[in-house]
């Protein structure tokens, strides 16, 4: 849905939702597909984005995702320089 709101008209709009996939795993498919084309870093934190949202055992605020994110296994404090930008998490897996 977030690409449908980058198209700059209603004919844009109309023919992207003519393109939209018809099932579940076609749509699985192209999100992964725009993951995997990403470069590395971003890939890579996706992925890891996915991972917390699939294992959480609840629904994440998207506060609760940054910090979860930020941590890092080999330190005991966390960092505010390893946050990431709540934009750059939904941008990642939804464009």
């Amino acid at each position: 849905m977030d690409s449908l709101a980058t198209k700059p008209t209603p004919n844009a709009v109309k023919k992207a939702l003519e393109t939209l996939p018809n099932d579940l795993w076609e749509t699985y498919d192209e999100a992964m597909e725009r993951i995997e084309s990403q470069g590395s870093d971003y890939k890579q934190l996706a992925m890891r984005i996915l991972y917390w949202i699939f294992h959480a055992l609840r629904p994440l605020t998207v506060q609760e995702l940054q910090h979860a994110l930020a941590v890092k296994p080999e330190t005991s404090e966390l960092d505010e320089g390893d946050i990431p930008d709540k934009e750059l998490l939904t941008s990642l897996c939804a464009e």
